[in-house]
């Protein structure tokens, strides 16, 4: 059987609620962010050639208010990150396309952080659920 509440014992319990779900927010970006920068990490690691440079710019920022976080290249690590990223022309010195052992000129791009997203999308949605379900459940059982 449910228990009845008063308007002030609900009015007090959203309020707790709306003071815990900024926390509980922020948290949820901070562990959705380790997880994304592990998973482009892992995916750094998978281009196949020395990454020193590429994985030690992937940083984690979130944001001050704790509403987002952001997995991305710093780039004065790693200034060429975008060009393994999203692929680029091979070039010579003197600006002719150079032609690679597959015939062609076009290097193919990695996606190490676009499929991060992709990888753990399913794991992203399912912990803010959770997050959600939990702030409420404290409240309101």
């Amino acid at each position: 059987m449910a228990t009845e509440l008063t308007l002030t014992e609900l009015s007090n319990k959203f309020d707790t609620l709306v003071k815990e779900f900024p926390k509980e927010r922020r948290e949820l970006m901070e562990t959705s962010g380790d997880k994304i920068k592990t998973q482009v990490q892992t995916n750094v690691n998978a281009v196949g050639v020395d990454t020193g440079r590429l994985r030690a710019a992937v940083t984690k920022a979130v944001g001050s208010g704790g509403g987002y976080a952001a997995v991305r290249n710093d780039w004065s690590i790693a200034p060429h990150a975008h060009l393994v990223e999203h692929g680029h022309w091979m070039v010579g010195h003197d600006g002719r396309l150079l032609t690679l052992k597959n015939g062609g000129s076009w290097v193919a791009g990695r996606k190490m952080y676009e499929r991060a997203i992709m990888e753990l999308k399913d794991e992203l949605i399912s912990d803010a659920e959770n997050m959600l379900k939990k702030v409420v459940k404290d409240q309101f059982g």
